[in-house]
C-alpha cells in the first residue's frame, strides 16, 4: 500500500474512521464512502491537521503553530479513533495521539516529524488489525515499542541514503486511550500531561542533560531556570540505533482517569513558555476544547513563541 493510497474514510454522519476494507461504518452502519466509490474524506498521513473525532468515551482536539520565530514548523502531531468490536458483539474504540518535535537543517527536523507521524501510525494500524481484541491491554505495549522502533529505523535509513538529512532527528510522546485508561510511551522531551480541575501532573520524564545531571547530583533542581543548556536533550528518534524508550508499562501501570480529567500532550515550545500551573489556570477554563488549545498556543506565543509549538488536549467523558 502507497502512501497516499486511503487506509481510512471518514464517516459523514458520525465522523468515526472506516478500514478501507469494510462496506459500513462499525458505529452508525452507513456506507463506506471508499467502497462506494465516492471517498469525500481520504486520510493522508502526512498531513493530519485537518481530521477531527467524536468518541463516545473522550473528546479531544490539537492545534499546532510555527511560532514567532521560526521560519517553519517542523513539529507533526495526529489524532484520531480507531473503533472494533468486542468479543461480546459490543463496539468500542482506541484513540491514538502523537505529537512528534522535529530537529536538524534546513529542511530535516520537518522530515523526521513527518516520517515518524507516518511511520508510527501506518505500523500500529496495520499491525492492530492481528491482535485480538480480547487482551487490548497486552498488546498496545509491544506494539507501542515496536512502532517507534521502527520509526528510528526508517528515520536512520533516510538518512543513509541522503547525507543531507545528516543530523536529523525528533522526539515522540504518543498517547492510547481505551476506556479510562491511558497507554504511553515517550522520547525526548515532548511531555504527557494528567489534568483534573484541581491539579497537573507531568507523567513523563524529559530526556534532557539537565535530568541526566539531576540524576547524578551535579546540579540541584533549583538550577533549573538557569541551566544554559536546559534545552538539550540526550534521546531523540533517527540519531541511533539504540533508544531509550519509556513506556507506561515499565514499572508504572496505565493511568487511570476519572471523568472530565485532561491528557495533554505538548513538544517545548508550550512547556518551554508556559509553567505547569499555567497550563492548568487556562485548561480550567470551562470552555471548548478547541479554543482551550488556541489559548495555549497564544499564550506561548504572547511569551515569545521562540519554538514551534503543538498540542493535543482530550478530555475523558466517562
Amino acid at each position: 500500500m502507497n502512501s497516499h493510497e486511503p487506509i481510512f474514510s471518514q464517516c459523514s454522519k458520525c465522523q468515526h474512521l472506516i478500514h478501507h476494507d469494510a462496506k459500513v461504518c462499525s458505529f452508525c452502519k452507513s456506507p463506506n464512502p471508499i467502497k462506494n466509490g465516492h471517498s469525500q474524506y481520504e486520510i493522508n498521513f502526512l498531513n493530519q491537521k485537518e481530521i477531527k473525532t467524536i468518541s463516545h468515551h473522550w473528546k479531544f482536539d490539537f492545534l499546532s503553530d510555527t511560532g514567532k520565530v521560526r521560519e517553519k514548523n517542523e513539529d507533526s502531531l495526529i489524532g484520531f479513533s480507531i473503533p472494533f468490536q468486542e468479543p461480546n458483539g459490543s463496539f468500542s474504540e482506541t484513540h491514538f495521539l502523537l505529537v512528534c518535535d522535529g530537529m536538524g537543517g534546513a529542511a530535516a527536523g520537518e522530515i523526521a516529524s513527518k516520517t515518524t507521524v507516518h511511520s508510527i501510525t501506518r505500523y500500529f494500524i496495520s499491525q492492530l488489525q492481528e491482535y485480538p481484541v480480547s487482551d487490548f491491554s497486552g498488546n498496545i505495549f509491544p506494539l507501542m515499542k515496536i512502532s517507534i522502533q521502527y520509526a528510528n529505523e526508517v528515520l536512520l535509513k533516510k538518512t543513509s541514503l541522503n547525507p543531507d538529512l545528516t543530523g536529523m532527528g525528533t522526539t515522540a510522546v504518543l498517547a492510547f486511550l481505551y476506556k479510562n485508561q491511558v497507554f504511553f510511551g515517550h522520547v525526548g522531551d515532548s511531555r504527557l500531561y494528567w489534568i483534573s480541575q484541581k491539579k497537573i501532573t507531568q507523567i513523563t520524564e524529559d530526556h534532557s542533560l539537565f535530568n541526566a545531571l539531576l540524576k547524578q547530583g551535579s546540579v540541584k533542581e533549583s538550577d533549573r531556570n538557569t541551566f544554559t543548556q536546559k534545552n538539550v536533550i540526550t534521546q531523540a528518534l533517527g540519531v541511533s540505533a539504540e533508544i531509550d524508550l519509556d513506556l507506561s508499562s515499565e514499572g508504572k501501570n496505565p493511568l487511570s482517569v476519572s471523568k472530565n480529567d485532561f491528557i495533554l500532550l505538548a513538544s517545548d515550545g508550550l512547556t518551554g513558555h508556559l509553567n505547569d500551573q499555567e497550563i492548568l489556570e487556562i485548561i480550567k477554563q470551562n470552555k471548548p476544547i478547541s479554543s482551550l488549545c488556541k489559548e495555549l498556543i497564544d499564550e506561548a506565543n504572547r511569551r515569545g513563541g521562540k519554538d514551534n509549538i503543538s498540542v493535543i488536549l482530550a478530555q475523558y467523558l466517562g
